[in-house]
Order: C-alpha cells, then structure tokens, then sequence
C-alpha cells in the first residue's frame, strides 16, 4: 500500500542500454550533420576561389599567346627579389596555374651563356609563395608607369624569385643573366629571359633561391616594390 498523496518512487534503471543506445545516436548524427555542413561550406569556398579567377570556356594558356619577360627587382637584408612578368599578348583570356621550371645562366669569357648549379626553393613570403597555388586568369596587360614616371613592361601575372645577392664569410655569388622558364602545363615551351646589364646575384646557398608560382600582377608589383601612378 501506498502512502496517499506521494507518487511511487521510480525503480526503472535511467541506464538502460535502450536509453543508451538513443543518446549514442543521437550524438551521432549530431556529429554527421556538422561534418557535412563544413565539407558543403568548404566545397562552396574553393568554388568561389575559382570562380573568382577562371570562367566556364577559359582555357589554358598556350606557348603562342604568351610573352615572358623581366619585369623588375629590389633588395633589402641581403635579399634581392626579381619579378618575372607573363603576359598574354593575344585577345583571347586563359589561365595557368602551378610553379615554372627554372633553369640559371651567366655569361661566359667567350660571351656564350653558361649553366649554372643553383639550389632551388619554393619558400618565401607568403603572398607570393602560398601553400596552394592559385589559378590566374590572364587577360591581355598593359606597360606600368610608376610615380616616379618610369615605365614597365606590359604583363598580367608573373613569378617572384627571391635569392641572397650579398655573401657572408667566404662564400661566393653567381651572376645570373639569362633565365629560362618552363611555364606549368607547357612542358615544351621554353621562354629565354635575359637579365643583362645587370643580372641577378645567386649567393652561396642555404638558403636555396626560392621560385613562387604563377601569381597575379598585383603580387608582383607589391613584391618587387613598384608604386604604381593611380592612371597605370
């Protein structure tokens, strides 16, 4: 007999392995339903990365529709950066993604270019070295005109190559006056750059000289210290 007015204890055990069971469960598609909204959202960010640099029928840009040439340089800390311009000369925009080849020469006695051995890096300053490498539309560019006046060749993206241009101790630098580069996806392309007169330093390595990806031509100016006049 129960007391009146009092409710009779509960004896079930809350523990069951039904009720057990339940909250696993539940905890369980909790989990599955957060995972798939941040794999959606990341899938929606990369799709928008990319749409912000290609469009539907842009493709990839051949040997024939591109001019490379040496776009400028600075140094500071006993660093020197060299900006190499790429341009697409044609009416019609592509695009190129990933790291060039990069082969180094200096000019020998008999006025014939040598090869050189030089240690290569893909490290650097992150705007211009970063982790993935962007895919750069490339429309036809136009010369650069800096404040001071001075005007740059046409380009609408580029690589950064950064070296050490002072020696330390007893090492020795390298000249380098000619580059020849092998663009991502153009495996059979290879574009002569002259560097002369006045080349580029190639220090003892480490650290090696470094060579970024394809990049835009705003990365390019930014490293290589270019202040553009407004009207450029």
């Amino acid at each position: 007999m129960r007391t009146p007015g009092r409710l009779p204890a509960d004896t079930s055990d809350p523990a069951t392995p039904e009720a057990t069971n339940g909250a696993m469960m539940r905890t369980v598609r909790k989990f599955v339903l957060i995972a798939t909204v941040a794999i959606t959202l990341a899938l929606c960010t990369i799709a928008t990365a990319r749409a912000t640099t290609t469009r539907p029928g842009v493709l990839r840009c051949s040997a024939s529709q591109l001019l490379v040439v040496v776009f400028g340089g600075s140094g500071a800390a006993g660093t020197a950066i060299t900006g190499i311009g790429i341009d697409n000369k044609s009416a019609t925009p592509c695009w190129l993604s990933g790291r060039p080849k990069v082969s180094f020469f200096t000019t020998g006695k008999s006025g014939k270019y040598m090869r050189l051995s030089v240690e290569l890096g893909y490290g650097g300053p992150p705007e211009a070295f970063p982790a993935r490498s962007p895919v750069i539309l490339l429309h036809k560019g136009k010369p650069v005109t800096d404040v001071l006046g001075r005007t740059y060749p046409a380009f609408s993206a580029g690589i950064v190559i950064t070296s050490r241009d002072f020696p330390a101790g007893h090492e020795t630098c390298q000249v380098v006056t000619l580059l020849q580069v092998t663009l991502p996806g153009l495996s059979d392309a290879v574009f002569k750059v002259p560097l002369e007169p006045d080349g580029m330093n190639a220090c003892d390595s480490p650290p090696p000289v470094d060579v970024s990806p394809v990049v835009t031509r705003a990365v390019v100016l930014d490293m290589v210290g270019v202040d553009v006049a407004p009207a450029s």
